[in-house]
């Protein structure tokens, strides 16, 4: 009974010590300030990011264009509507494809079966007589061929071959269309950062393999991958060895040593990876600036990426910690200091209230 009594004695004198401690200690019963706001007050269905100040959005089935303020300043009229690009977006008008200027006025007439955006001041686009050329921004071929393969023009440069890929052999072209860099390559992508990649065809009992050129048509990265980015962004380039991504720099050194199942081209100094089914961030330098634990993620734009925790959406910063939290269905990157967000299943474009280094 003594001991009952005494365990009795001991439960009330703790339950009063802590209700005097609870009293004593300040509580912060002010929820955390909004980090976000909606942007404007515009229905649409569907959407895409801002580019020269202009968002495509489909508005009662058709496409057109809004302003940061949510103004429709071409009116919604094409079936398909893509983001700007040097001054000119492409637009689909019963399944043929044109361009219009950032007025909304019909440049290209739309005519064509593909096209892709303007790069250096020409676009790829082709017809139905399987002749392809690259246009300038008025809607004149500057450059016409029965190409199977190509690439945009970058550099100064365009890859183009007379055979499907991995059958025909890539040459380098000038906007002129003169042959700059004639290669064996049976296949190439657009130069970036000054280096071009390449699959080469393996000779005898060599490996074939991805590699990359300067623009002297060298090889100056031999072709011991098995896979490599479509590109180096800020020095690096993603390969892949023996099923895990690593990163090289120029001189092909191996930078980052290879062990993420996935990996993402460096974007703001900071590259999306991903380890045993989540992901996460590393610097330039391999180390994590934030571990794996993300179902999903962008790569980074304007200081935030886009990651999921347990289906939702918020954004992080470089260091990982969240500047809005996961509340959203979807989210895309920020451009132009808007994203686009799903929230209760409709979409909207979405800013931060301070800039971002106040909200750190």
């Amino acid at each position: 009974m003594r001991i009952k009594q005494t365990l009795i004695f001991i439960g009330l004198a703790l339950t009063l010590l802590y209700s005097y401690f609870i009293q004593r200690t300040p509580q912060n019963t002010q929820p955390k300030p909004k980090t976000w706001e909606i942007a404007f007050e515009q229905p649409f269905e569907e959407g895409h990011s801002f580019s020269k100040g202009l968002a495509a959005v489909r508005i009662d089935g058709k496409y057109g264009y809004i302003d940061k303020t949510g103004r429709v300043v071409i009116k919604p009229q094409f079936d398909r509507a893509e983001d700007f690009s040097e001054g000119m977006a492409r637009v689909t008008i019963n399944h043929k494809i044109g361009f219009i200027n950032q007025s909304g006025e019909i440049v290209v007439k739309p005519e064509f079966e593909q096209a892709w955006d303007f790069s250096e001041g020409l676009a790829f686009v082709s017809s139905t007589d399987r002749v392809v050329s690259y246009i300038d921004k008025s809607g004149n071929a500057v450059l016409k061929g029965r190409w199977q393969s190509v690439t945009d023009f970058s550099e100064g440069l365009a890859g183009v071959s007379s055979g499907p890929i991995s059958q025909g052999h890539f040459n380098f072209i000038d906007q002129t269309g003169k042959p700059v860099i004639r290669t064996k390559f049976i296949a190439a992508t657009e130069f970036s950062e000054g280096l071009a990649k390449v699959l080469i065809e393996p000779e005898g009992k060599s490996n074939r393999g991805y590699g990359f050129i300067d623009r002297s048509g060298r090889v100056v990265i031999a072709p011991y991958y098995d896979q490599v980015g479509e590109k180096f962004s800020d020095g690096l380039v993603k390969v892949l060895v023996k099923g895990k991504w690593g990163y090289i720099d120029k001189m092909g050194t191996m930078v980052i040593w290879p062990r993420f199942d996935e990996a993402d081209d460096f974007a703001e100094g900071l590259a999306l990876v991903k380890v045993a089914g989540d992901y996460g961030f590393v610097g330039k330098d391999g180390q994590y600036v934030a571990k794996p634990r993300f179902m999903m993620a962008s790569r980074f734009s304007e200081g935030l990426a886009a990651v999921n925790v347990r289906g939702k959406f918020g954004y992080i910063d470089r260091s990982g910690n969240f500047v809005i939290e996961p509340q959203f269905d979807a989210a895309e990157s920020f451009s132009e200091g808007l994203a686009l967000v799903s929230l209760d299943k409709k979409p909207i474009f979405i800013r931060l209230v301070k800039p971002l280094i106040a909200l750190q």
